[in-house]
């Protein structure tokens, strides 16, 4: 795929740095590069090398409170090949567990964002963890506000967000005694719900670009691969956020130029490339 796109596309390679007159990298090139970049635990500091970037040349600001969302991807259930004694396909290290009241197989992706929508931190597991073993990795440093759905809350969790003075708008669940919720706690969910529909659209976006099924066998290759997904992820938003600071400062610019050019009576258009 990305050989193709390569061929295909100039401004892929410009993005690169391929000329014209270089051949594009093959298959086995990036199946290489990819297993490189894995085996030494690389996955951590791809991530966190382009949430600095952000934080320091860009200007955002990444701690404002904490979304947090999970999306289950379909693994593959293999062949029988355990009984024939001639091999199998299953993945290594996928689970079952029941979504909706369907048998789910394969992993979760934890996704933890701010209120920009920038991912912040993630984590990749099994099908069958339960959500709430991984919330206190995605919250660690968390100091304004908590919004995640049911499947995350925990009293622990809870009580300490509380006794920190942060805010916790995770979705509480019905415990054994009262039949419905009360109307305090339902105002609650609604206040929180348009929040969380920010890492929900990311969610979204997942699915849409092909992430409801892994494309490699074990609990390691999917994890790095979820690693791209959330570093060009971050970098497409990252456009989003940065656009309209960029024609600000490119407006300002050229009226600052016009006033120090007394030729100058008007504006030239600004294109932002």
């Amino acid at each position: 795929m990305l050989e193709g796109m390569l061929r295909d596309r100039l401004s892929f390679r410009r993005f690169v740095g391929l000329e014209l007159s270089n051949p594009p990298p093959d298959e086995t090139t990036f199946v290489k590069f990819h297993h490189r970049l894995r085996e030494p635990g690389h996955a951590t500091t791809l991530s966190d090398a382009v949430l600095d970037h952000l934080r320091e040349q860009e200007g955002l600001v990444l701690h404002e409170g904490t979304l947090v969302d999970v999306t289950p991807h379909q693994g593959v259930q293999g062949s029988g090949g355990r009984r024939t004694g001639l091999g199998h396909t299953e993945g290594q290290g996928a689970t079952f567990t029941k979504k909706h009241g369907r048998a789910c197989h394969g992993y979760k992706a934890h996704i933890a964002t701010n209120t920009q929508g920038v991912i912040t931190d993630h984590v990749f597991d099994t099908a069958k963890g339960h959500d709430s073993q991984h919330m206190d990795q995605l919250i660690e440093e968390e100091d304004q506000g908590v919004y995640a759905d049911r499947g995350y809350l925990h009293q622990d969790c809870k009580q300490r967000l509380e006794s920190d003075s942060v805010f916790c708008g995770i979705v509480e669940r019905l415990v054994r005694g009262p039949s419905q919720l009360t109307r305090k706690q339902v105002e609650h969910h609604r206040a929180g719900a348009v929040i969380r529909a920010i890492v929900e659209h990311l969610s979204a976006w997942m699915k849409h670009m092909g992430y409801r099924f892994v494309r490699y066998r074990g609990l390691a290759s999917n994890g790095f691969a979820l690693v791209l997904m959330v570093v060009a992820y971050n970098f497409k938003r990252c456009f989003s956020l940065v656009k309209p600071v960029i024609c600000a400062r490119s407006v300002c610019a050229e009226v600052s130029q016009t006033n120090d050019d007394p030729n100058k009576t008007g504006r030239q258009p600004t294109y932002l490339l």
